[in-house]
């Protein structure tokens, strides 16, 4: 027994008429086919090859678009982590040394 489906060519869009009995799987699996060969296809703008494609060029031109600091600027933000990193080992070594102070005192 010929089902509906059988005479329609693999390209057709889905539609109720050819879409046989239970062809919901058919129809997804048919979606995303198409949803992949229009990935594959570049829009109509564009042709192969161009700047947009090229990942090295890409990344070019982000390059350009950040703001980058100032030599200034860049010492003053290093300063500024210096600092609060050897802050942060002075207190820490404040408080090992007052803990182990502590734990000598009470164990002996």
């Amino acid at each position: 027994m010929d089902s509906p489906v059988g005479d329609v060519p693999p390209d057709a869009p889905p539609s109720p008429e050819n879409a046989g009995g239970g062809g919901g799987e058919e129809d997804s699996a048919r979606a995303l086919g198409d949803q992949i060969a229009a990935l594959r296809n570049p829009p109509s703008g564009t042709k192969p090859g161009d700047a947009s494609d090229n990942i090295v060029v890409g990344a070019f031109e982000e390059i350009g678009r950040i703001e980058w600091p100032t030599p200034i600027g860049a010492l003053k933000t290093t300063g500024i982590v210096i600092a609060i990193v050897t802050g942060s080992a002075v207190v820490l070594l404040t408080v090992n040394s007052a803990l182990s102070s502590v734990s000598q005192a009470v164990f002996g």
